[in-house]
């Protein structure tokens, strides 16, 4: 949570106007709700513009969406940009993360066959457990009584590497091609969206703008 401290200096001889309160009052509320909102459809764009955003998650209406509590009440001056994807979280810290089954975390090479382009989807058939030899740690996933992509049993295989990494392998059309990192962990990079998009109209002279603006309204049409 951030606190912005404000200042107002008047030029203009506004002593006769008996709501002065109420109008600077009415002005910030108006002003907080106006930056709130202008950083909510600043930080939809930046993660459409930064990430492969899928589905409408990121949409309002949802129940993960980047979201705003707006401030309603005369004298309360705090709102709020936030969001229920706990998964943004990770990128906005730069977070570490751990497979939960003690599992080494399966990491797709983009420009390979298992994810064509950034934006692709990835290939089910071709995760490591259905192209791996099965072995004590990748065992035949059964489903109705058959093996699930059986044909693609044995396509691939696995290079060890350094720090516990290996990776996923084949042979496709007589070169070498790799599909995937086997991570222990992996850690996310720090890109804090919400922050420096929210710091960028709130911390600047773009909020004090929006106020000003809206000030400058409110005594206009303030009753004498």
């Amino acid at each position: 949570m951030s606190a912005v401290s404000i200042f107002v200096t008047t030029r203009d001889n506004i002593a006769g106007i008996v709501t002065l309160e109420k109008q600077i009052d009415f002005a910030l509320r108006k002003s907080l709700n106006d930056a709130v909102i202008l950083s909510q459809k600043q930080v939809v764009q930046n993660l459409r513009r930064t990430y492969t955003i899928r589905g409408s998650w990121i949409d309002q209406t949802n129940r993960y969406g980047v979201k705003v509590k707006l401030t309603r009440q005369r004298g309360q001056y705090k709102v709020a940009l936030y969001s229920l994807a706990d998964w943004l979280e990770d990128h906005e810290t730069g977070a570490t993360r751990r497979s939960q089954s003690g599992n080494r975390l399966s990491l797709p090479y983009v420009g390979s066959g298992a994810r064509p382009t950034r934006p692709s989807v990835i290939v089910k058939r071709l995760k490591p457990k259905f192209i791996l030899p099965p072995d004590a740690n990748n065992r035949d996933v059964q489903r109705n009584g058959k093996r699930k992509y059986a044909r693609q049993r044995g396509t691939a295989f696995k290079i060890d590497g350094q720090g516990g990494k290996s990776y996923v392998a084949r042979r496709n059309a007589g070169k070498l091609e790799f599909l995937w990192s086997l991570n222990p962990d992996w850690k996310f990079p720090k890109q804090p969206i919400f922050w420096d998009t929210a710091k960028l109209i709130f911390v600047t002279a773009r909020f004090f703008d929006i106020f000003r603006r809206n000030l400058e309204n409110a005594i206009l049409t303030a009753r004498p």
